[in-house]
């Protein structure tokens, strides 16, 4: 019996082991964020979201293409963020005399910019009248001549959020003026009207995150009105502070509101990114994505055929992001791609926006993928005119005449030809002055090779003397460039039989 008991004690310390481990490795959270590895689409970093932006089974946090375009996050989201300090915030530039007052030229004032239609700027050094600055040395008065303002223009990259404060002080007794902020000094808006006595300073504070599409801040200090409505008394301010609080985590070079790794077209030229950075066999159904029969995708969210070898995150040399020009910009953020002045919608054969340069023609913008919509045209396959196998945004192609076309002489019953010497050409058109306009010249009795780059004309009519021709050379690869040659004159002569033959004559006797 004793054996028996053991025998089914050893069974059941074994059962309750295997049920630990399994309940172990099934409940294991390594990240900590409430999902349990065997659930989680990245289970050693947080993310309780699961946020899969391209749904392909790694989470976004993990993943190293977060939209699947073949075009690493890393790349996307390199480059300069904007975050432009401001300058002088306590005015303590340029020192003046302890306990004065002066009237300086903006120019001589670091940072600051005024809308006094004077340029002045007034200092105060602290204790001047009786008046403590709020902090340093010196501050300034906004009422210096007249109502006016204080601001500084700053590059700041949209999706940056900013944490800014001001001190400000009635001179005289209680005087009013706000703090705008925004894209220039006529649109920016009021974040406070501050409104304060002579006895001490008030504090003012505020957040401003700056929006899609502004490039630059202004923010700006303006007096509003004063104690007595004296505009050349009032308004002190100091201790000025703007402090960039956070950053985009990637930036958005279209300004569509959508950062570049979950950007399909990053410079919203109507080009998918996948095209633009040279894989764009990758995408057969024309999503502006990677098909998913491409194959396997890896831990790191990057297909594996794509990289050195699965995981490696090394982009293998043939799928690695094309910069067309070498400018430093790659294609699918340079709006010409080619540097040849055509802009990569055009030579795409798209229909450009009559707004915002470079841009695909739409109503706005997709919030997820960053696409232009409302649109006529665009992500489709791209134009290659000279069929050549290269896009035309993609080929350059400056077209440029090296002989220029001369003056001919020809008969009435004759053939001659002018002709035309051109570089990185493939198209010409041949043209006669019609009295007011150039003409566009066909091939007919009188004319042959208008669209080479020798035109023949045959047995001309004297009606056809100091007619003036010039050709329009072209390159299919560059829709946006051509060449005009000089103007050849034609001098038709009639044409002159001389024979030997002898006539006679016979002569009456008279």
């Amino acid at each position: 019996m004793f054996e028996k008991n053991k025998a089914l004690s050893h069974r059941l310390t074994l059962f309750t082991l295997i049920c630990f481990f399994f309940n172990y490795s099934y409940a294991q959270d390594s990240d900590g964020d409430g999902i349990a590895d065997t659930a989680d689409n990245c289970p050693f970093y947080a993310n309780a979201n699961q946020l899969d932006t391209d749904g392909d089974g790694v989470g976004d946090v993990c993943d190293s293409d977060d939209d699947n375009d073949g075009i690493l996050d890393d790349l996307e989201c390199s480059g300069v963020v904007c975050i432009q300090p401001i300058v002088n915030e306590g005015f303590e530039s340029p020192v003046i005399p302890n306990t004065t007052y002066r009237l300086l030229n903006e120019n001589s004032v670091p940072g600051w910019l005024t809308t006094a239609t004077d340029n002045r700027i007034e200092y105060w050094s602290t204790g001047f009248l009786g008046v403590p600055s709020f902090e340093g040395n010196q501050f300034v008065e906004l009422n210096a001549t007249q109502n006016s303002a204080l601001y500084q223009n700053l590059c700041l990259t949209p999706g940056t959020t900013i944490a800014w404060s001001v001190a400000h002080r009635g001179r005289r007794g209680v005087d009013v003026a706000r703090v705008r902020i925004g894209a220039d000094l006529a649109t920016a808006t009021t974040q406070v009207t501050m409104t304060d006595g002579r006895s001490a300073w008030g504090s003012y504070t505020g957040t401003y995150v700056v929006p899609v599409g502004q490039a630059n801040t202004i923010f700006i200090f303006e007096a509003v009105s004063t104690a007595g409505n004296n505009l050349s008394v009032g308004n002190f301010i100091d201790g000025v502070q703007i402090n960039v609080t956070s950053t985009p985590s990637c930036k958005d070079s279209d300004n569509d509101g959508v950062n570049d790794n979950l950007d399909i077209d990053a410079d919203n030229d109507g080009i998918y990114d996948i095209v633009e950075s040279g894989n764009g066999s990758l995408d057969a159904d024309n999503d502006g994505i990677i098909d998913a029969s491409t194959g396997a995708v890896g831990t790191n969210g990057i297909y594996d055929v794509l990289e050195t070898f699965p995981d490696s995150g090394i982009i293998a040399s043939m799928f690695e992001t094309t910069d067309t020009d070498g400018d430093g910009d790659f294609d699918l953020e340079d709006l010409d791609s080619d540097g040849d002045g055509c802009l990569d919608v055009l030579e795409a054969g798209f229909t450009p926006s009559t707004s915002i340069t470079g841009e695909l023609l739409g109503t706005g913008y997709n919030t997820s993928n960053g696409t232009v919509t409302g649109n006529v045209d665009g992500y489709t396959t791209p134009n290659d005119l000279n069929s050549n196998g290269i896009y035309d945004f993609q080929e350059a192609a400056n077209p440029a005449i090296t002989n220029q076309p001369t003056n001919v002489t020809i008969c009435t019953s004759c053939t001659g030809s002018i002709s035309v010497i051109a570089t990185e050409t493939d198209t010409y058109q041949w043209q006669i002055f019609a009295g007011a306009t150039w003409s566009d010249l066909n091939d007919t009795a009188f004319y042959s090779g208008t669209n080479t780059p020798t035109l023949s004309i045959i047995n001309p009519s004297l009606a056809m003397n100091t007619s003036s021709y010039r050709v329009v050379v072209s390159s299919l690869a560059n829709i946006c460039a051509q060449q005009i040659s000089s103007t050849a004159i034609l001098t038709v002569n009639v044409h002159t039989l001389i024979t030997n033959r002898r006539i006679t004559h016979r002569v009456r006797k008279n």
